[in-house]
C-alpha cells in the first residue's frame, strides 16, 4: 500500500475526443475541470450567449458584469452554515466567481441576463460588422 503507481496517466481534458479547435487556435478550448461554476459561451448570429450553472443561488444574490471583452459572474448562496456544524457537507456554501473571456467584441450595455432553474443566461449583442453601406438601404 502507499506510494505512487507507475504507468498511470490521466488524459488531457482539452484533447478529449470530439472537440475541435476554434478558428485561430491550435488546441480545443475547454473550461477548467470541476470549476464550481461550469459555463458555456455560445456564438450565435448577432449574439454571444453565456450560460452558467448556479444551483441554489437566488437571483438577488447574483451579480453580472459585462465589458467589451469579458463577463464576470459572482454568486453567493442564501443559507448560512448551521450553528451545530455539518456531518456531511457537499453543497456549495461559498461565494463563487467566474470571469470568462468573450471571443468577439460586444455591446456590453445592451446585455440581458436571466436566472431560471439554477442556470444563468446572459445574452450579449455582438458588434455589427461594417459592410460599407452606412445609412443606405439594400435589398437582399
Amino acid at each position: 500500500m502507499g506510494g505512487a503507481r507507475a504507468g498511470m496517466s490521466f488524459p488531457d481534458p482539452a484533447m478529449a475526443v470530439g472537440l475541435t479547435p476554434l478558428p485561430g487556435h491550435s488546441r480545443p478550448v475547454r473550461a477548467p475541470w470541476r470549476h464550481p461554476m461550469p459555463a458555456d459561451v455560445v456564438m450565435d448570429r448577432g449574439f454571444i450567449t453565456v450560460r452558467a450553472d448556479l444551483p441554489g443561488i437566488p437571483g438577488e444574490n447574483v451579480e453580472v458584469v459585462v465589458t467589451s471583452k469579458y463577463v464576470e459572474i459572482i454568486g453567493w448562496p442564501r443559507d448560512k452554515a448551521p450553528s451545530g456544524g455539518y456531518f456531511i457537507s457537499e453543497r456549495q456554501h461559498e461565494v463563487v466567481r467566474r470571469t470568462l473571456r468573450l471571443p468577439d467584441d460586444v455591446v456590453a450595455h445592451r446585455s440581458v441576463a436571466r436566472l431560471s432553474g439554477g442556470v444563468l443566461e446572459v445574452r450579449i449583442p455582438r458588434l455589427p460588422l461594417s459592410s460599407g453601406w452606412v445609412g443606405k438601404d439594400r435589398e437582399a
